[in-house]
């Protein structure tokens, strides 16, 4: 590179690096975002969930040396997870979690007091500005310097890039690290000489095994690097060849020295691409907690569009793969690997959000080609006109590039400027008032969205969270929320704090519906029996299950997992759940029983669950009737709700009046009238109700109301955030926080 070079990549470093840094600026943020650490600076709290998961196997590699909370027969486990029966660790022993470690060991030599969550954050800063040069050089090699300007910024600036690792999430290996392995595969397939050749390409199948070090879906990349150098053979002929044959041997002996295996693993990963895998039909079809998930959830081409800058990003890309294609040499092969990283990213971007990160690399560099050949082109054309002219023409030029910098510099930097975390100060108080009361061997229940903020703050067990997604716990935490009698809801939290449900992992044979199923039951009948166990005493469990025909040692062992007396319990939960109420209701309200789901596609028009996640005071009127003015839209603004009414001496006889929906205005009997006393809670469902979609929740002793869904509406979740828990008996409660607009509250689970 030229010293103009050098001072460009520099530029381009700093800049990345000025933006990434914002949301780790303490001093933009509020209060309620930030912490004072020990060395008695404000720092902010690590942004996303999954980021607590490395946090929390960073703090036990730098404790122990080990990253896992125990080694049994060889396999890395996490006793955290799915409490109590923990599960074997893909993650501990990944590149991240040593990353993190390995920076907090640099950091603190200086800053002793440094706190381990700030280093976390500041991981991926420093792997993103390392990923500038990949980029920058990529760019530059193809295009000249203005497309590797363009390269570095538009890849390591992009929102999606950003708001996936701005958290300390580890996602930022999955830009950088096949941004490398392109570079070294362009850098040996320009090798001048057979040895510089292989070692280039030795060194890019090194970096395939950092990134399968990194994450389970390195092989993405790796086969779309490989196909484009099976597609530059015919075109480069033994120089290709060569390549190819050393970037995958290369990659393969890497991956294999990683804890995963790597390239082990591909026989079975091929197999299970080509053959469905759809549920033994002796098997219930429990629904996934995996459909969802926002990140995961398939988009439409207009999503896709949106999410890779709109049709003048896709089409600088598409026309960047073009004029790369007409040269020859070390252009056009970037070319052909572009391109074809292009087509696969395209179709791995439609499975979710999570994925579309895949197709950003190529699609920066790609489009950051079509402005370095077109500021070529232009500066040829200037340079063969008169001298006047060209100082105008430069100057304009040089206008038109910042200016189109600017605009793709502009969203990252809205995106890092306006970030908050999710995490506040009332979910870390919360869950360190676990950590300083609880004992040791608690187990916290709560959203699946919690879970690693429960493990690494409170240092408890959970029993869902990020890392239980493919267990059968989300669905059953889901119905615990949504259940209407808090019996049934403690019930099952008691079941997961006894032996939990990980079922397909080995754990779960420690399950009831496992343990059932043993005991020779066929699975739907297994179902019933368990769903009907969580609703009764040990008592009347084991007459239930005596009257089932189970034997003495068979009820034992089913109650066992049903009704043990389990370590102390308690349920977080968070004004934050009301807006996940639409994913609560579409698992927790699945019957297994009834066949498989179809995948949910995104869709931003879909209302949703119907909820008025407020109270609405009543005001009293003639005749002893109580009228409470809503006025307000619900259900994504399709209907209009006007008011409530209902008579004080009979409340169960409310009256639901809606605005014009479709024209007209309706009144009439919700389908779902909760009359909540001073300490009990009764329910009516009105035949023939003209709201067949809503239903009402009258507060008497407080004049008020809320709507919403039936299924949502009269859940334990809302009886406990809303009601503040004055009509359960089996969860108290014991300790409330507020910040930044949510209240966090924890419930101590009480046993029969």
């Amino acid at each position: 590179m030229s010293a103009r070079d050098v001072l460009l990549l520099l530029g381009c470093a700093l800049l990345v690096a000025w933006v990434r840094l914002l949301p780790l600026d303490a001093s933009r943020m509020d209060a309620d975002h930030t912490y004072v650490g020990a060395d008695g600076y404000a720092h902010v709290y690590p942004g996303d969930y999954d980021g607590y998961l490395w946090l929390r196997h960073a703090r036990t590699l730098l404790a122990t040396g080990d990253p896992c909370d125990a080694v049994v027969d060889g396999a890395c486990r996490d006793e955290h997870t799915t409490a109590p029966v923990g599960a074997r660790s893909p993650y501990a022993r990944s590149l991240h979690v040593h990353a993190v470690a390995a920076l907090h060991r640099l950091v603190t030599t200086w800053a002793p007091q440094q706190p381990l969550p700030d280093t976390a954050t500041l991981l991926p800063v420093v792997v993103g500005v390392a990923g500038v040069l990949p980029a920058f050089a990529i760019g530059r090699m193809l295009a000249g310097p203005v497309a590797g300007v363009f390269a570095g910024v538009m890849t390591m600036l992009d929102p999606l890039v950003l708001g996936r690792s701005i958290g300390g999430d580890n996602d930022v290996w999955n830009v950088v690290l096949p941004l490398y392995t392109l570079w070294l595969v362009l850098l040996a397939l320009r090798a001048r000489g057979t040895g510089a050749r292989v070692a280039w390409a030795i060194a890019a199948g090194a970096c395939t095994g950092l990134h399968a070090w990194a994450w389970s879906g390195w092989m993405f990349t790796h086969v779309v690097l490989a196909a484009g150098l099976v597609a530059l053979v015919p075109l480069e002929g033994r120089r290709a060849a060569v390549v190819l044959g050393v970037f995958v041997a290369a990659s393969a002996i890497a991956s294999i020295l990683t804890p995963e295996g790597g390239y082990l693993r591909l026989p079975r990963a091929m197999i299970d691409a080509v053959v469905p895998h759809a549920p033994p039909a002796a098997e219930l079809a429990w629904p996934s907690a995996l459909r969802i998930v926002d990140e995961l959830r398939r988009l439409d081409p207009s999503a896709l569009l949106r999410l890779a800058g709109g049709p003048l990003v896709l089409a600088g890309a598409i026309l960047g793969v073009v004029l790369s294609l007409s040269p020859g040499g070390v252009v056009r092969a970037g070319g052909v690997l572009l391109a074809v990283w292009l087509a696969a990213g395209v179709w791995m971007a439609s499975g979710g959000v999570r994925y579309h990160l895949l197709f950003v690399p190529p699609l920066a560099v790609a489009c950051a080609i079509a402005i370095g050949r077109a500021t070529t082109r232009v500066r040829r054309e200037i340079r063969s006109a008169g001298r006047g002219y060209r100082v105008v023409a430069t100057t304009v030029l040089g206008g038109v590039l910042a200016l189109a910098l600017l605009r793709a510099l502009a969203p990252g930097w809205s995106l890092a400027s306006s970030h908050r975390p999710r995490m506040n100060d009332a979910w870390w108080d919360a869950l360190t008032q676990l950590r300083d009361t609880t004992s040791p061997d608690a187990i916290v229940h709560g959203w699946w969205d919690f879970g690693h903020w429960t493990t690494y703050v409170a240092e408890r067990r959970a029993a869902n969270d990020g890392s239980a997604l493919e267990t059968h716990v989300p669905y059953w935490t889901a119905r615990a929320l949504l259940a209407a009698d808090e019996t049934e809801s403690a019930g099952i939290l008691r079941m997961l704090s006894c032996a939990s449900d990980a079922l397909p992992r080995p754990e779960g044979a420690r399950g009831a519906y496992a343990t059932v199923r043993r005991s020779g039951r066929e699975p739907a009948a297994a179902f019933a029996i368990v769903s009907a166990l969580v609703e009764r005493d040990a008592a009347a469990a084991d007459d239930h299950l005596r009257a089932e025909g189970f034997g003495t040692a068979e009820r034992a062992e089913i109650l066992r997992a049903t009704h043990c007396t389990p370590a102390d319990s308690y349920l977080v939960l968070s004004t934050r759940l009301l807006d996940t109420r639409t994913a609560l209701v579409d698992l927790g309200a699945r019957d297994p029983r009834r066949g498989p789901i179809p995948q949910r596609a995104f869709d931003a028009s879909d209302p949703g669950t119907p909820f008025l996640a407020r109270w609405v005071p009543c005001e009293p009127v003639r005749d002893g009737e109580r009228v409470c003015p809503i006025d307000a839209s619900i259900a994504g603004g399709t209907i209009r709700l006007a008011s409530v009414s209902w008579p004080e001496t009979a409340p169960d006889r409310a009256v639901l009046a809606s605005g014009r929906a479709g024209g007209t205005a309706t009144t009439g009997t919700p389908a779902l009238v909760l009359v909540a006393g001073a300490s009990g809670l009764a329910r009516y469902t009105p035949p023939d109700p003209a709201h067949p979609d809503l239903g009402v929740l009258i507060d008497v002793p407080n004049t008020r109301v809320l709507v919403g869904a039936p299924a949502f509406l009269g859940s334990t979740l809302v009886q406990l955030l809303h009601l503040d828990g004055r009509c359960a008996s089996r969860f108290a409660k014991v300790d409330e926080r507020s910040a930044a607009g949510e209240r966090v509250t924890t419930w101590k689970l009480r046993w029969p």
